[in-house]
């Protein structure tokens, strides 16, 4: 979450709020949002609460993205929404 430009989705996570938070800058790494232990039963609340101008990566527990200074690569499902080409995505420059 940290990775990412703002710590948007930690402020409405799913049992586990952390109000305020979305008014803190992440570092700026990503050009997406994380959402890790997704569950598929959130899906639902997740899109009704996710700010609609950014785009969330939804991870579950044991999937995981590794980037290294050229090459993006995940592991497990590529969980993505709105449905971007996730093969596309890379950090901020």
């Amino acid at each position: 979450m940290i990775l990412s430009s703002s710590l948007d989705s930690s402020d409405w996570y799913i049992g586990e709020e952390e109000r305020g938070t979305k008014e803190i800058q992440g570092l700026g790494y990503l050009s997406f949002q994380v959402y890790p232990h997704f569950e598929e039963k959130f899906l639902p609340e997740i899109l009704k609460k996710r700010n609609h101008g950014l785009n969330y990566l939804l991870l579950k527990d044991g999937e995981a993205f590794s980037y290294d200074g050229q090459v993006m690569k995940f592991y497990g499902e590529k969980n993505l929404y709105p449905r971007d080409d996730i093969d596309n995505l890379r950090p901020t420059s």
